[in-house]
């Protein structure tokens, strides 16, 4: 049945675009389908900065940032803060949206390939990149998802892994976001989350032996996170329909937080609507930005 169904798509996404080629009706690519995320920046007029920082372990990573600051990971912030007091000191608030520390009552997708063997995953993905920007993804963003028929479909496959609220989709930037998300990450982090959802733990990367974990942290095993560790005035906010950080499992969350000074649940959100929510500017920045003012 499932296979009938996924034939009946290709079927589809044939037909519409062999239609393209005789009077389908198309839709303009937007210009920030071939821009990189410094020229996306520049293009809306914001100032870039671009940097190439080498992690302890020998990772090269392209860092880019708008000087008056923006979101990261939130599970990185309650890590790095717990576990690195010089840094805390430095921050004056902690914006967690839609943080992902618990995985307990996790439905995304992402969860169910997290119970996969170590060593299936990595059969699968290799050692390095897990689902990097390609050729393949800038296709599909540029001659599927531009079709007016096709383009909701591209649409729905962004909530696959993180809910669904297709009402707070701006649909005419459907082919940005299909070419440039996902990003990408390491399969090394996939490992990662992996460990977190089989064994249910907020800790360090588990090496696969005693020897390697003594050899990265002084002790034959991955070490705890432990949030109430991190005093950073801390601000959260998370969705009713976010697959990945589940209501519950940021509930877990929000009894950890020792400094928490503000919490919002928006009962329709799902995981992405923090970036790409229409409603996202007068329901969540202009909040952000009040409390910035707050404790400046």
């Amino acid at each position: 049945m499932k296979m009938r169904f996924l034939g009946l798509v290709v079927c589809l996404v044939l037909w519409t675009l062999h239609s393209e080629g005789s009077g389908g009706k198309l839709t303009a690519v937007d210009p920030e389908t071939n821009m990189n995320v410094s020229e996306i920046i520049s293009y809306w007029g914001f100032p870039s900065e671009e940097y190439l920082v080498e992690t302890e372990d020998g990772y090269i990573l392209c860092l880019n940032r708008i000087p008056h600051g923006r979101k990261n990971h939130s599970d990185k912030g309650f890590i790095a803060f717990s576990q690195i007091p010089e840094l805390a000191k430095r921050i004056k608030m902690f914006f967690a949206l839609g943080p992902v520390a618990s995985v307990a009552f996790c439905t995304s997708p992402m969860a169910k390939l997290g119970r996969l063997p170590d060593h299936l995953i990595k059969d699968l993905f290799g050692d390095k990149e897990f689902l990097p920007q390609s050729a393949f993804l800038k296709w599909l963003g540029t001659h599927v998802c531009t079709h007016v028929i096709l383009k909701e479909l591209c649409g729905n496959l962004c909530f696959l892994l993180c809910g669904f609220n297709e009402r707070n989709l701006n649909m005419s930037r459907v082919d940005v976001y299909t070419t440039h998300s996902p990003a990408g990450t390491s399969v090394q982090n996939m490992l990662h989350w992996s460990q977190a959802v089989k064994f249910q733990k907020f800790q360090a990367f588990d090496w696969g032996s005693s020897a390697k974990n003594y050899f990265h942290y002084n002790q034959s095993y991955p070490p705890t996170y432990n949030v109430k560790d991190m005093l950073v005035p801390t601000a959260v906010w998370s969705g009713g329909h976010d697959w990945l950080a589940d209501v519950y499992d940021v509930n877990i969350l929000l009894t950890q937080i020792t400094n928490l000074v503000f919490h919002e649940s928006i009962p329709e959100w799902e995981h992405l609507d923090f970036i790409w929510g229409l409603d996202a500017p007068w329901r969540l920045y202009n909040k952000i930005i009040n409390l910035m003012r707050k404790y400046q």
